[in-house]
């Protein structure tokens, strides 16, 4: 009897044994899941930390660049700003002494002068009211003659009216010498423009035709006719004993033309 409470409490105590042993994994299961749960969530952290540590990098690095390529922009426009600055300083000053300059010169030719000068531009129809100095002229007209004579040297500044409008008539030189005859209307804009252009300028398609038209003569002088936005060319030549004068389109054709010819000379002189 005493042998089998023996046995008995034996197996009691192994099975209680049993039972703490596997309460005791249970709980070092249980720990062991909660710590590595704690990892895998410390991990999926330190994760998005990097991923975000990444873009804020990325961010910073494209604004940076972006911070580059407007500084380099800036610098740019800097540049430009410093150039036209220089360009606009120069205009001025040109615009300046073109302004003095025109203002110099006004009263040094005749009324007989400017007459001619008005048949020149080929307007000699409108009544003619006389030449006046650059200052009176209105400020949209003084700042066209500025710009078109581009540092030139003007000779004559007149009014006339035509069809009860008034226009105004100028002659001059341009900076490099060469004549220019221009009428503008009171709002600045120009109606017509007469320039003097080398012969050696001359379009192709202009100086084939005349060669083709009147032979062996040479073109000695040149005009740029520029009327309500058509363009023409007033040739001087010279041929064996004689003198012209042609007008010619910008596509070759010619409009008009006047010849002056002159007696050979006797033979032996």
């Amino acid at each position: 009897m005493k042998t089998m409470q023996s046995v008995a409490l034996a197996g009691i105590g192994i099975l209680v044994g049993l039972g703490l042993g596997l309460l005791r994994d249970s709980n070092a299961k249980s720990k062991l899941s909660g710590e590595a749960e704690s990892l895998r969530a410390d991990l999926a952290q330190a994760a998005r930390s990097q991923n975000e540590a990444i873009a804020q990098r990325d961010q910073w690095k494209a604004e940076a660049e972006r911070l580059r390529e407007w500084g380099e922009e800036v610098h740019q426009l800097r540049a430009e700003a410093s150039r036209l600055r220089h360009e606009l300083s120069d205009v001025q000053a040109s615009r300046e002494r073109s302004a003095a300059s025109l203002k110099k010169s006004q009263g040094l030719e005749n009324a007989q002068s400017v007459e001619k000068t008005a048949k020149l531009l080929g307007k000699g129809e409108g009544k003619f009211d006389g030449m006046i100095p650059f200052e009176s002229a209105p400020p949209v007209v003084g700042a066209a003659i500025v710009r078109e004579m581009g540092g030139g040297q003007l000779r004559f500044l007149h009014t006339a009216t035509e069809d009860g409008k008034a226009f105004y008539g100028v002659k001059g030189q341009l900076a490099d010498g060469r004549a220019i005859g221009m009428r503008l209307a009171e709002d600045g804009s120009v109606l017509e423009k007469s320039t003097e252009i080398p012969a050696e300028t001359l379009p192709v398609q202009v100086q084939n035709p005349v060669v083709q038209t009147f032979g062996d003569i040479n073109i000695s002088s040149a005009r740029e006719i520029i009327d309500k936005g058509h363009v023409s060319y007033e040739l001087g030549a010279k041929g064996p004993n004689m003198g012209m004068q042609i007008t010619v389109r910008d596509d070759g054709t010619i409009l008009a033309y006047s010849a002056k010819f002159r007696a050979p000379e006797p033979k032996g002189k």
